[in-house]
């Protein structure tokens, strides 16, 4: 799993994953956008809930992720407007793990 700190815009439209292997070029791993929630039921999406510290994320499913490879993961913000901000995250590096269903001995493909 993979979560990090919000950030805490009006602006903030989610984030991107960015990942690569062996100081190869990033590459978009996953996009998580935020999502509008209407909780008192009155038509207006007024709750927002953005993926990251609170949410995190299973590596397995992001896209080019495989199971046994070393990578490097960061995450940049993007706003309502589609702009990324301009600097990456701190990085962090995994080796993805296979993912098991539960009662399952072989991993999900």
């Amino acid at each position: 799993m993979v979560a990090w700190d919000g950030v805490e815009s009006d602006m903030l439209a989610g984030y991107r994953v960015y990942s690569r292997v062996g100081g190869q070029p990033m590459v978009l791993a996953a996009t998580l956008p935020c999502e509008w929630a209407d909780l008192d039921e009155d038509g207006v999406f007024e709750t927002r809930n953005c993926r990251g510290a609170s949410f995190a994320v299973p590596i397995q499913r992001f896209n080019g992720i495989n199971p046994g490879t070393s990578y490097e993961l960061a995450i940049k913000a993007v706003d309502l407007l589609d702009r990324e901000s301009l600097l990456y995250s701190n990085p962090i590096y995994i080796c993805a793990p296979p993912l098991y269903v539960i009662g399952s001995r072989a991993p999900y493909n």
